[in-house]
């Protein structure tokens, strides 16, 4: 398989002030790995017969629809390849502005429709940078899965008096594992590229709407990916959100800390892989998966409580997207799932490693596990997905990863 990596700033400067962020503590970045098998890289790129997989990781809260379209059509031009598989991704940090929605566009100023078309154009611009550093850069790489641990998360579904609410529980289930996969050079022998998850939101930094400074920050995700760039060199860490609907930063920790540990740990994760493939083959796995469907609550309005009847709503659907890379996997999904699910996926999963990355080509809320449904919290009141969607799901990705162990 050969691979390519880049890693490249996002000019958002001249963009400030937007959306209440009025200065930059760090600069915010786009990262970029193209996986393509090696029979799909003939001398004549014109000539490739099957699609390259780009992964994409913006230091973002999240992105719109028309953003991600946008951003799947950069990549795509860049590659020359309309049939290329994108993940476009998000690190969840807070202390971003996001991409306005249409309806915002629509309704706002020509000021903020202004400030919004800058800031959207300085994504892509960054993105088409790296796309086509990535590009230069392929080489023939193995693929090597670890793990380690990091204590940089905590639960935040707190029991009070009114009923559960946000806040930190320590004693809740928080999975501090930190999946690793590492892409190392063939003619080197050192790492061109590696990818992590974490279950953490990225929001060391957030501060609200409204206060004074409010800074741009990449928060621990960015940091982390910063702290393994600085020490392994050409080496790009790219970093996808894992399964933190019901995770918080760790308190009494501060970003530099948080971000430091967990460069820490996947450095280990890297140094001691558990299982490594030459050759791996590139399989992608897509399906499209039907749930009950619920109405969340009003979140201007929510408040703990002791009880409430969940309100049906029409059917939801969510797509997997799978990429498997010989004994390991990718799982993409865009709903937020709690650490348990995470847990689950990685558990029973028939390979010898896999990543579950969420917020993956666009951003569907939370799906909450079912002991969330049973104590009211605020990820289960604040789904659009009923009740035992998380487990279905589970099942469902499994399958999938059991399908992809058999094929040869």
């Amino acid at each position: 398989m050969q691979m390519g990596a880049a890693v490249q700033p996002i000019d958002v400067g001249p963009t400030l002030p937007f959306e209440g962020f009025d200065s930059i503590r760090d600069q915010l970045a786009v990262r970029v790995a193209l996986l393509v098998p090696d029979d799909r890289i003939p001398d004549d790129a014109s000539a490739m017969r099957r699609p390259p997989v780009a992964l994409v990781s913006f230091d973002l809260t999240s992105m719109r629809d028309y953003a991600i379209a946008m951003a799947r059509d950069v990549v795509r031009s860049r590659t020359g390849r309309d049939d290329a598989v994108v993940w476009i991704g998000v690190t969840h940090t807070f202390s971003a502005p996001h991409t306005r929605s249409a309806h915002a566009l629509e309704t706002g100023t020509p000021a903020l429709r202004e400030k919004n078309r800058q800031y959207v154009t300085a994504l892509m611009d960054a993105l088409d940078r790296a796309t086509e550093q990535a590009m230069a850069r392929l080489q023939a790489v193995t693929v090597e899965y670890g793990a380690a641990t990091a204590d940089i998360n905590v639960n935040r579904d707190l029991f009070t008096a009114e009923g559960w609410w946000k806040g930190a529980d320590p004693t809740g289930y928080s999975d501090k594992t930190v999946p690793v996969l590492t892409f190392r050079s063939k003619a080197t022998g050192r790492p061109a590229a590696v990818l992590f998850t974490a279950d953490i939101q990225s929001s060391a930094t957030e501060t609200a709407p409204g206060s004074v400074p409010r800074p741009v920050s990449g928060d621990v995700a960015e940091r982390a990916s910063r702290f393994v760039e600085e020490r392994v060199p050409e080496c790009v860490a790219l970093f996808f959100c894992g399964a933190a609907a019901d995770q918080m930063p760790r308190e009494n920790a501060n970003v530099d800390e948080l971000g430091d540990e967990l460069g820490k740990a996947v450095l280990e994760a890297m140094n001691a892989p558990a299982a490594c493939d030459a050759d791996p083959s590139l399989v992608v796995e897509r399906q499209t998966f039907a749930f009950g469907g619920q109405q969340p609550e009003d979140m201007a309005t929510m408040k703990p409580v002791h009880s409430k009847t969940y309100r049906v709503d029409a059917e939801r659907h969510s797509t997997v997207e799978i990429v498997g890379l010989g004994p390991f996997a990718l799982v993409g999904v865009a709903p937020e799932l709690c650490s348990v699910t995470g847990t689950a996926i990685r558990s029973a999963s028939s390979c010898k490693g896999a990543l579950v990355c969420t917020l993956v080509n666009g951003a569907e809320k939370y799906m909450a596990d079912e002991s969330c449904y049973e104590r009211f919290t605020y990820e289960a009141r604040n789904s659009k997905f009923a009740r035992g969607s998380a487990e279905r799901l589970v099942a469902g990705i499994l399958r999938m990863l059991g399908r992809l162990a058999t094929s040869p």
